[in-house]
């Protein structure tokens, strides 16, 4: 789910209003999220802005996000059971032994072995099974991460808003 979607679905679950021209996909914008906003993008700070900040600078969303990585890595070693496994071995060495000829051999050996996994009573399968469980439970923290910190943002931004506004009402009174 890309981030638009995901913020207009994080606003649509906390009763935000939303635009209808959010929810259309958006050009990538060449913008460090992970800056800090200056003074005059403070004052202008849109709560899409504001949601897609917290998400860029929130370590618990970048080590979700890696988990995923490391996960999708896990599971290609279990699917990597049922590939043909292939070992090289050699070996050198000097004898000391005399043969008839009264000469020295030298003894060297190698050989390649070549394995494929026919049947293992379902480990290959489970382990499988169990990296990709493994893959949706992590998925599903980055989600609930995501959540968080968005609803955290959420109540940061309208409490933000809720001081300025009552500040310039303060100023004009």
């Amino acid at each position: 789910m890309n981030k638009a979607r995901l913020t207009l679905l994080l606003c649509a679950l906390s009763g935000v209003a939303v635009h209808a021209a959010f929810a259309a996909p958006l050009p990538k914008a060449e913008f460090n999220w992970r800056a800090a906003p200056t003074e005059e993008q403070i004052a202008s700070l849109t709560l899409r802005e504001a949601i897609l900040r917290a998400f860029a600078r929130n370590p618990k969303i970048s080590e979700a996000a890696a988990q995923i990585h490391i996960g999708e890595g896990d599971l290609d070693a279990a699917r990597s059971a049922w590939y043909p496994q292939i070992s090289l071995q050699g070996a050198a060495g000097r004898s000391h032994q005399t043969d008839s000829a009264g000469s020295l051999n030298n003894n060297g050996s190698g050989g390649i072995t070549l394995s494929q996994l026919l049947y293992d009573f379902g480990r290959t399968g489970s382990a499988i099974d169990e990296q990709h469980a493994l893959s949706d439970a992590y998925r599903y923290s980055l989600f609930d991460s995501m959540t968080t910190v968005a609803e955290d943002t959420l109540q940061a931004y309208l409490e933000v808003k809720r001081y300025q506004a009552l500040a310039e009402t303060a100023h004009t009174n």
